[in-house]
């Protein structure tokens, strides 16, 4: 419960498929929602940035004083000008200034990130990373988003672009990504990918969702078939972070995104692709997100808040 006049931050993670909304408080999440993304992209720009306002209005009570808005969205992202270039995944917020339009329809400072490096501020300050000193987030959803922060501060390209480590090559097939090249992990290690492995083990129709929970509670329940597509799935997520680590050298690597909840079923699988000859051991803690599914979101805020004391104080009642 905030009292009257409590300064909020917002924080809103697009997703591919759904998008989450957060309103935080002396780092306490007090509102929280989640909507249909492309129930969210009708009409114009300024239509969608519109719904998307008042989402985040319904759930900031009139008597708090919004001061921010965190975005976070899946990439590539443009650092310099704040657009989504995302037409594959994103299609309904790229291409235009979503920043802009919410920053004018709020009266607040509004910042933008990448998904993954949202999420790995949200677990670096308050959740399984907290205070790592090189920390490696790698969440498994309807993509693959991968950050890596150095001491809090988010590892870029020369160009300051966040390095989209989801479309690193892995794997010898001649599938061609929307991203161009062909054996991209996120293609074989993905949710999507994880459903597409598991939907012959169930006849009938469920959503994704119902899909993965159906099957992991057979493999939790014994059932070899089940357990084996976890186990295989695990391998692949296990080849792209075994290159990340051979790479990074990371103290610490949070495995999130909706996949997380099957950590249990995959990991056995994630380590056989990580095991190294002696003098080549990596010891990277593997650990599962804290945060769950609103770590983007809650990250978004918190980099909102930071770096909006960078800036002269701006308060809007949510009206």
């Amino acid at each position: 419960m905030t009292s009257a006049g409590a300064v909020v931050e917002v924080g809103v993670d697009l997703g591919g498929t759904a998008t989450r909304v957060v309103v935080r408080h002396d780092d306490v999440t007090v509102g929280h929602t989640t909507v249909t993304t492309s129930d969210l992209g009708k009409g114009s720009p300024d239509q969608r940035a519109r719904s998307l306002w008042s989402v985040i209005k319904d759930i900031v009570s009139t008597d708090m004083d919004l001061s921010s808005i965190g975005i976070a969205a899946s990439g590539p992202i443009d650092v310099r000008t704040g657009i989504i270039e995302n037409a594959d995944t994103l299609e309904w917020f790229s291409g235009f200034n979503l920043v802009g339009l919410m920053a004018a329809l709020s009266g607040v400072p509004v910042f933008i990130e990448n998904d993954a490096v949202a999420a790995a501020i949200g677990e670096y300050q308050h959740g399984a990373g907290r205070d790592a000193e090189r920390l490696l987030l790698v969440t498994l959803g309807t993509g693959i988003g991968v950050a890596l922060l150095e001491h809090g501060q988010p590892f870029r390209q020369f160009n300051g672009q966040h390095p989209d480590s989801g479309h690193i090559p892995v794997f010898g097939d001649n599938v061609i990504c929307y991203c161009g090249l062909t054996g991209c992990w996120e293609q074989s290690a993905s949710r999507l990918a994880l459903e597409r492995a598991l939907s012959p083990l169930h006849s009938g129709e469920v959503s994704p969702t119902e899909l993965i929970s159906l099957i992991s509670a057979k493999a939790r329940g014994g059932d070899e078939m089940a357990t084996e597509a976890f186990v295989e799935y695990g391998r692949k997520v296990g080849r792209g972070i075994a290159l990340l680590h051979t790479v990074y050298g990371p103290s610490v690597t949070v495995i999130g995104g909706t996949v997380a909840n099957t950590f249990d079923l995959f990991s056995s699988g994630m380590n056989q692709s990580l095991t190294r000859a002696d003098g080549f051991y990596l010891p990277v803690d593997i650990v599962r997100a804290e945060l769950g599914p609103e770590a983007g979101a809650i990250g978004a805020a918190a980099l909102a808040k930071d770096r909006s004391s960078e800036k002269p104080s701006v308060l809007r009642k949510a009206t």
